[in-house]
């Protein structure tokens, strides 16, 4: 009667064991499938490194409880042969976990690192200048052009980030529409000054300005000098 009951107490140990052992194994496999949205998608990151923030502890649980699963199997069984090819297979995924943890840390202080320098880059005020806004008027278009060209294009002492700040301050209505959809960053000035100049310095495109405006001032001209009749 005893060993009977001996027997039903270690197959209870063993169930409750081997529930946990499935459990341990299931947060490490949940774990490990999170490496891949991870590299498709930066904020998901941070849960991953949660998650695998407990990854030893969770190991180390597992390992213990295997143990505890194999001594009442041998204990229950003298023919038994201990089997921890279970816990093979968790090292494999506790490997590939870790490889990537190291991976993604190094990341995330990488972009923290770029963000607050990035921050640091912008936090400077630009002192103002006495410079003229172009909203899109060609006939604005040349004081423009030799005033910034002269003050802050060509200005040695200015840093590419500075002068962007400086150009697309005083753009406004079509100008500022040239370069719509451009990051005002250092490494866009040359863009957004070129596209600007390709736009407003073509000779074509000014001299048909000008005409027009010629012939619409004769028209007008000539309409002062007819009037209306009643």
């Amino acid at each position: 009667m005893g060993t009977s009951d001996d027997e039903d107490q270690t197959d209870g140990e063993l169930t409750l064991l081997q529930a946990t052992l499935e459990n341990l194994f299931s947060i490490v496999q949940t774990t490990y499938n999170a490496i891949g949205p991870c590299i498709v998608d930066n904020t998901k990151k941070g849960l991953f490194l949660a998650k695998a923030a407990t990854l030893d502890i969770t190991t180390e649980k597992y390992e213990t409880t295997l143990k505890d699963i194999q001594r009442l199997k041998l204990a229950k069984n003298t023919s038994y042969v201990p089997n921890f090819q279970q816990f093979t297979s968790l090292m494999d995924l506790y490997g590939q976990i870790k490889f990537h943890e190291k991976k993604f840390s190094s990341d995330k202080k990488t972009e923290a690192s770029t963000s607050g320098m990035n921050v640091t880059v912008a936090q400077p005020k630009l002192p103002p200048l006495e410079l003229p806004s172009f909203d899109g008027n060609v006939s604005d278009w040349p004081t423009f052009y030799e005033t910034f060209k002269s003050i802050i294009h060509s200005n040695q002492t200015l840093s590419n980030d500075q002068k962007v700040q400086y150009l697309v301050s005083k753009l406004k209505n079509q100008a500022l529409g040239v370069c719509a959809g451009i990051p005002p960053v250092g490494s866009n000035y040359d863009l957004i000054w070129n596209s600007l100049v390709e736009r407003y310095q073509d000779v074509r495109y000014l001299a048909s300005y000008y005409v027009d405006n010629i012939l619409n001032f004769k028209n007008i001209t000539h309409e002062s000098h007819f009037p209306a009749q009643c």
